[in-house]
């Protein structure tokens, strides 16, 4: 089986890419509908949410024109090590439209988790500044939402790894957006992700697993 490791999808899909943005700088709310919600002690965060607009500008991070696309999502399929197969995966970017920059990137595939055996996973990649202790939570369409730990923060970005079991598997592939819900410490950001052509793409990916 193959083994696509959290640093090397790091490497490949990220770098350069978030390095200079963090969460300050992109945490304004915008005509792009990313979502700002300051906390207050007499102000639920629930309640904030619902003052918040939804970010809708999605995007493949930059390719070639040779790039397979499903919808909003692109295959991604790299060597590891020079010689060796090429892993392959789906990703996706979501950009703040106001300063252009990036505000999260995902990549499904198959990971190896917490030193479990390989799965299917999806990668989430945020700027620095995020608030650590909370997670990060997601929620498909009108489910309730599901938090998952961050793994570790570089000079990429801050990344957590949400496993792909059959119930939320099912649920990116009946979707249509997942809530990516980031807690900033003073205010809680909810990023709009497009489930448009994840089924076609995780398909193309699994076919890749020999």
């Amino acid at each position: 089986m193959k083994i696509l490791s959290i640093q090397v999808i790091l490497t490949l899909l990220f770098c350069g890419f978030l390095q200079t943005t963090s969460i300050a700088e992109t945490n304004t709310t915008t005509k792009a509908g990313i979502t700002e919600k300051k906390t207050a002690k007499k102000e639920t965060k629930e309640a904030s949410k619902k003052k918040a607009s939804q970010a809708n500008a999605t995007q493949p991070k930059q390719a070639n024109e040779n790039t397979e696309r499903f919808k909003d999502w692109a295959l991604g399929c790299d060597e590891i090590e020079k010689g060796s197969e090429e892993q392959c995966y789906i990703y996706q970017t979501v950009i703040n439209q106001e300063n252009n920059r990036p505000i999260l990137q995902v990549a499904a595939g198959y990971l190896p988790i917490r030193d479990q055996d390989v799965q299917p996973a999806a990668l989430f990649t945020l700027p620095l500044g995020v608030f650590l202790a909370q997670g990060v939570s997601i929620s498909v369409d009108s489910a309730p939402a599901i938090r998952f730990p961050y793994e570790q923060c570089t000079n990429v970005g801050c990344s957590a790894i949400l496993p792909l079991d059959s119930k939320m598997l099912s649920q990116f592939k009946k979707g249509n957006k997942a809530d990516i819900i980031v807690d900033e410490g003073a205010r809680l950001l909810v990023i709009e992700l497009s489930l448009s052509g994840f089924t076609a793409g995780f398909k193309r990916v699994a076919a890749t697993q020999k």
